[in-house]
């Protein structure tokens, strides 16, 4: 009785896992294409930017203005990167202090009631 229990438990286990597992590869390559239609769109969009930007100020000074839009984007990134990066190492490492205190506590308050 509790093998079939078990057998019942552990299919509907393996049921759901490969329902999710098939929502999330449908999930992937939704995000997937998504990202390289906006590539694209990213890339024409430069492209007429560049055109326009070209016939202003000449071929010379379209490419420095982008140049140097693309570092301050690229330096951008990197600082965020950074920042998140930091910020994560600071969560993680207050997370151990707060594992560490609660475990503690429990002992602290298992001990005592057990001393009464």
């Amino acid at each position: 009785m509790i093998g079939a229990l078990f057998q019942a438990v552990a299919a509907a286990a393996i049921g759901n896992a490969v329902q999710g597992a098939g929502r999330a590869a449908r999930s992937l390559a939704a995000m997937l294409l998504a990202g390289l239609l906006i590539a694209i769109g990213l890339g024409f969009v430069t492209a007429a930017g560049y055109e326009l930007i070209a016939r202003t100020y000449g071929p010379l000074g379209a490419k420095l203005i982008f140049a140097a839009l693309f570092l301050f984007i690229g330096l951008a990134v990197l600082v965020i990167a950074a920042w998140r990066r930091e910020r994560a190492r600071r969560l993680a490492a207050s997370r151990g202090a707060v594992t560490a205190a609660t475990a503690f506590m429990m002992g602290l308050t298992s001990g005592l009631g057990r001393r009464r």
